[in-house]
């Protein structure tokens, strides 16, 4: 699902999209798309998992799933098969918060 001519958001440049699920403890990268279902996928931005937004791994649960993601100062739980779908992008230099 191509989200970002809704938000009209384009990436500069090539990147090699990088995995929710994939995310370690103390990176930061920003939401680029997702690769779920569309109704899914605005579940997803209803709870601020909004495209364009830099997006943490804030915690994990016994086994590593699930894990809390902290996006725009909410937290929430996502399951490693759900966060598999999601899609980031390393932030530009000037995205970076200190």
């Amino acid at each position: 699902m191509k989200l970002k001519t809704i938000f009209n958001i384009e990436s500069i440049g090539t990147h090699i999209p990088v995995k929710l699920s994939d995310l370690g403890f103390g990176e930061i990268a920003v939401v680029d798309d997702f690769d779920l279902p569309e109704q899914v996928a605005e579940q997803l931005m209803n709870l601020g998992l909004i495209p364009g937004l830099e997006v943490a791994l804030a915690h994990s649960g016994p086994g590593n799933t699930p894990r809390i993601y902290r996006v725009d100062g909410t937290e929430f739980a996502l399951r490693r098969g759900v966060a598999e779908h999601i899609l980031l992008r390393q932030p530009e230099a000037a995205e970076v918060r200190l």
